[in-house]
Parts: C-alpha cells; structure tokens; sequence
C-alpha cells in the first residue's frame, strides 16, 4: 500500500517523525542521528520512515521546510519574516543548526522561495529567499554578533516586495 502526502496516517507519521528529529537535535548533530535512534524517539518503525523519506536528510529537509512553512504561514507580511526567523533562531538554535548543511540550506531556501512567491514576484521571492538564507547562516555562524544592521537591510528588501492580500 502506497503512502501520500494527504492520507492522514502518513501525516501523523511524518509529524512525528519530524517531532522525534528535532528532540533529537537538542542533544545530538545532525551527523550523529541514526535512523534507528530517530525511529525509536518517534515510536514508529524502520520501514514507516523508507515510506516516507529516501533517508535522513530528507527526512531533516522536510522538517526544516515545515518549520519555515510554519513561520511564513503565521506572519501578515514579509517585513516581519526576519525579525521572527532569527528570534526563534535564538529562541531553538538546535532546531536550525542543520541548516549550515548547504545541501539542507539550499533545499529548505527553495521551499522559502515558493512561499514567499504567493505574495510576491517570482524574482523578489528569490532575492529575498537568498536574503533571509544568507542572514540565518550568519546568524547560525555567529550568533554573538548584533543584527540590527541586517534587520534594517531586510526591511528595505521587503518593502520592495508588495505584500499579500
């Protein structure tokens, strides 16, 4: 039996999964997360997580994607998008640690990309995607350093870009 993206089962799984993934990442890189170890934490079993993931990056990918999809969702406007991403960047920094991967970096900024593009041209969307994923590895790099230059810099760039209706 196949699996998708809108049975309700393979929801609750991938849910928890991801769940299980970022308890994991508050004790444990990324590198060292078995598939094993995340099964376990999730309460589900190996070949649920082969259903749905070809293996844990993706499994992280999606996760990450979720959490940016969650804070795009629940903000008015894109002026807002910085100042949130990078308060909750402090706020769970292990959450977000995964994203210096430049293969997760760049999966999850294209999922940010396609957001942003509901409210906003295609090319905005891509600068301010680029923005806000270079301002994160910034962020995620050096996290002692102040931000108000780059938050002001993002409030130019998104003023730029017309806002949703």
């Amino acid at each position: 039996m196949s699996v998708t993206l809108t049975d309700p089962r393979g929801r609750r799984s991938r849910a928890a999964l991801h769940w299980a993934l970022l308890r994991l990442l508050e004790d444990t890189q990324l590198s060292d997360v078995t598939v094993a170890a995340l099964c376990r934490q999730a309460g589900l079993h190996r070949t649920t997580f082969y259903k749905h993931y070809a293996g844990l990056e993706d499994c992280a990918a999606a996760a990450l994607t979720d959490l940016v999809r969650e804070l795009v969702d629940g903000l008015p406007d894109v002026q807002q998008l910085a100042a949130e991403a990078t308060a909750r960047l402090d706020a769970q920094p292990t959450h977000f640690r995964p994203l210096a991967s430049a293969q997760l970096s760049s999966r999850v900024r294209s999922e940010l990309e396609h957001l942003l593009a509901a409210s906003c041209p295609p090319d905005q969307a891509a600068m301010l995607a680029g923005a806000l994923a270079a301002l994160v590895a910034f962020h995620l790099d050096q996290p002692d350093e102040p931000l108000s230059g780059a938050l002001e810099a993002w409030q130019l760039l998104a003023r730029c870009a017309p806002q949703g209706e």
